[in-house]
């Protein structure tokens, strides 16, 4: 996937990712959009609350 082309999120289908960081910041705006680019998503942070928002 190349960080300059957005586009190529929407080749993300069927794909599982791990995500650190994932309950706010960059982290989050990661999960979220790999996520709706169809990927399977795992996510890791230090707090868990903030993951079930």
């Amino acid at each position: 996937m190349s960080s300059t082309n957005p586009a190529a999120l929407q080749s993300m289908a069927g794909q599982k990712v791990l995500v650190t960081g994932a309950s706010r910041g960059i982290g989050r705006a990661i999960a979220i959009a790999m996520a709706e680019a169809g990927a399977d998503v795992a996510l890791i942070a230090r707090s868990e609350a903030p993951l079930n928002e």
